[in-house]
């Protein structure tokens, strides 16, 4: 009699396994889909370090992980020290990440100086913080240099502001 009870244990212990099995790579297809994997895996190997925490919290807070962390690994490729939370809170507020994080690597490498904050706050002004950037860097190489908020800077100091271009003492 033990015999066979050992070898009756085996028999339903054979099915019990794939159906293990099964269930596990359900499971973890289910999790793969929510945590991007694959976009952890790029930001670690960018030198950007993200917890999958962090990631799982993104998607419940319905923000779109690569809208973040994409512009994230841009800004730390170019030497920006940008956090995630900032660019978080400028996506949640319906602002443009990637615009941002472009202007603000445009305007570091034209060695202008603009801050996280004023071009974030550029963009949820409903102007192209990238846009205004580009314009401040020609108008550098013209010899006239502008600030992305739209003033004017004459040689001397600060001049009036664009919209009043007839106004001159």
């Amino acid at each position: 009699g033990r015999r066979e009870r050992t070898m009756n244990d085996v028999v339903q212990l054979t099915w019990l396994f794939p159906v293990l099995v099964l269930l596990g790579l359900v499971a973890l297809g289910v999790l793969f889909s929510f945590i991007p994997v694959r976009l952890w895996i790029e930001a670690w190997f960018s030198g950007v370090r993200i917890g999958m925490g962090t990631l799982v919290g993104m998607r419940l807070r319905k923000v779109s992980p690569p809208a973040i962390i994409r512009p994230l690994i841009a800004a730390t490729k170019a030497g920006l020290a940008l956090h995630v939370n900032e660019l978080e809170a400028h996506y949640l507020a319906g602002g443009n990440v990637h615009h941002v994080t472009r202007a603000l690597i445009s305007a570091d490498k034209a060695g202008i100086e603009l801050q996280f904050p004023t071009a974030a706050a550029i963009d949820l002004a409903g102007r192209d913080v990238h846009e205004a950037v580009q314009v401040s860097v020609h108008s550098v190489d013209n010899g006239r240099a502008r600030d992305p908020a739209g003033e004017h800077r004459a040689p001397g100091g600060w001049g009036r502001r664009r919209d009043y271009p007839s106004s001159r003492r």
